[in-house]
């Protein structure tokens, strides 16, 4: 009997090293890449600007993205039929507000 018990306490102690070395590994994380898109003043063509105004306003109305594109991971169109998502490389903006907004500078910088 003393045996017996024994044998299950020696066990027992065993699968709770087992148990608590599984939970003392350390995790390895993928660091995640966050991009924005920016409005970039050096790629302005100095010959499109206007000097006179037109009198004229122009609206820039909220951006309809595809279900698809509308996300936070980018996606890689890879061939007319495959997009792939990437888990480690995602927008750090939503892509709705940022395409607009990059419109609307571009514009303010022509006129």
């Amino acid at each position: 009997m003393f045996k017996i018990k024994k044998s299950v306490h020696l066990w027992g102690y065993l699968a709770l090293l087992l148990m608590l070395t599984g939970c003392l590994q350390k995790v390895e994380r993928t660091p995640v890449n966050y991009y924005v898109l920016e409005y970039q003043p050096g790629t302005e063509k100095p010959e499109l600007r206007r000097t006179t105004n037109t009198g004229k306003n122009l609206e820039v109305l909220n951006t309809v993205l595809s279900r698809t594109y509308d996300r936070n991971q980018i996606v890689v169109k890879e061939n007319f039929y495959n997009v792939k998502f990437l888990q480690t490389d995602v927008w750090a903006m939503r892509l709705r507000d940022a395409i607009p907004n990059l419109i609307v500078q571009r514009l303010r910088a022509y006129n």
